[in-house]
C-alpha cells in the first residue's frame, strides 16, 4: 500500500490478525490530537478515533452500546470516555466498559501511515457495533440512578 492513500480511498483484502479488512484512510494525525477523541466514516461505518496519551491509536463504534448516541459528544478524561447520554464509561485504552462493567465497544483495527490514520473495516457489509441493555441510566460512581 503506498504511504498516503487519497481521502477515503480503501486497499482491500489486507490482513490485520488474520481477518481479511479494507483498509480505509480516514484522517491526518492533526485532526485528533493526543488524548481527543474524532467520528470519522470509513466505508459505511462510523468510527471515533481515540488518539491516547503516548500516540497510540484506537478506533471503535461510533456510537454508545446502550443508547446509539454519538460517542464523540461525551467527555475525555484520564483516558476515559464518559457518554454524554447516560454517562456509561469507557476505558479509550481498550474499549471496555467501566461502568456498567458487563460491555465494551467494538473495536477496529487501526494503524498510522505517516500522518494519516488508516482503520480496517471488514468487507462483509455488515455494520459492526456492540449493543448493551443497561437499566436506567449510571452514574459515574457505579451507582444507578432511581
Amino acid at each position: 500500500m503506498s504511504s498516503a492513500l487519497a481521502g477515503g480511498a480503501s486497499a482491500g483484502g489486507a490482513s490485520a490478525g488474520g481477518t481479511t479488512v479494507a483498509w480505509t484512510d480516514v484522517a491526518s494525525l492533526d485532526e485528533v490530537w493526543e488524548g481527543d477523541v474524532l467520528e470519522v466514516t470509513a466505508g459505511a461505518e462510523q468510527v471515533l478515533l481515540a488518539h491516547l496519551p503516548g500516540g497510540a491509536l484506537r478506533a471503535y463504534q461510533a456510537v454508545c452500546p446502550h443508547s446509539r448516541f454519538p460517542l464523540v459528544n461525551g467527555a475525555v478524561e484520564d483516558g476515559v470516555l464518559t457518554c454524554a447520554a447516560h454517562h456509561w464509561e469507557f476505558d479509550l485504552a481498550t474499549g471496555e466498559s467501566l461502568n456498567p462493567s458487563d460491555c465494551r465497544l467494538y473495536s477496529f483495527p487501526v494503524r498510522a501511515d505517516g500522518e494519516r490514520i488508516i482503520v480496517g473495516i471488514p468487507p462483509d457489509g455488515r455494520r459492526h457495533y456492540h449493543r448493551c441493555r443497561g437499566d436506567a441510566t449510571a452514574a459515574p460512581t457505579g451507582r444507578r440512578f432511581s
